[in-house]
């Protein structure tokens, strides 16, 4: 595991809004903060997509959860990993095209977008958190973490998935992330072979 952690490419994500999603979203700090301003209806609109594809053998992302809604009861985000940017509105796609994990905010557990990931975890998230994918093209999988945590890991191959590139989608107004740097590597919880 050693020689894997040598060769880890940190990235921040710098986001853009595909066809009708610029309507919904507010991006700013050169594409790594977004808040969205738009109609709740997340299925309604495409999901942001990483401005450029994964390219390196080992890729760590992170992303703070400023802030999800103004609703209690539920809330939440798709993050992960997409083969291409071509991705659409619907859950059809998604399903389809992607490898993500679903957070909810608050009485909802961890679910996959759809039977591609083993979840570990049932918390919810809140805002403050931080969430991470690890995506290892060296092993083949993908691991979704919250604060260091790991929650969730791929079923599918990441190498199915070529061009790589990360997705997202917030469920409901207001919702504001932030790309970034915010837990070093070496402090992520490893998985048990």
């Amino acid at each position: 595991m050693q020689a894997i952690r040598n060769h880890v490419q940190s990235q921040i994500i710098q986001w853009i809004a595909p066809g009708t999603a610029n309507v919904v979203y507010n991006i700013s700090n050169n594409g790594t903060r977004v808040l969205k301003h738009g109609a709740s209806l997340w299925g309604s609109y495409p999901p942001l997509i990483s401005a450029y594809p994964l390219t390196a053998a080992v890729t760590y992302i992170q992303m703070k959860v400023h802030y999800l809604n103004d609703r209690p009861e539920d809330g939440g985000l798709i993050f992960g990993i997409s083969r291409g940017t071509d991705i659409g509105c619907d859950d059809d796609n998604a399903k389809t095209k992607t490898v993500c994990i679903k957070y909810r905010r608050k009485n909802y557990s961890h679910v996959g977008v759809n039977d591609t990931l083993t979840v570990f975890s049932s918390d919810y998230i809140l805002s403050g958190d931080v969430l991470a994918i690890v995506v290892d093209m060296k092993r083949d999988v993908v691991l979704f973490y919250r604060n260091t945590k790991l929650v969730a890991k791929s079923k599918n191959k990441p190498s199915m998935y070529q061009p790589t590139y990360v997705v997202l989608w917030l469920f409901y107004q207001k919702s504001d992330i932030e790309m970034g740097d915010f837990y070093p590597y070496h402090s992520l919880e490893r998985p048990t072979q």
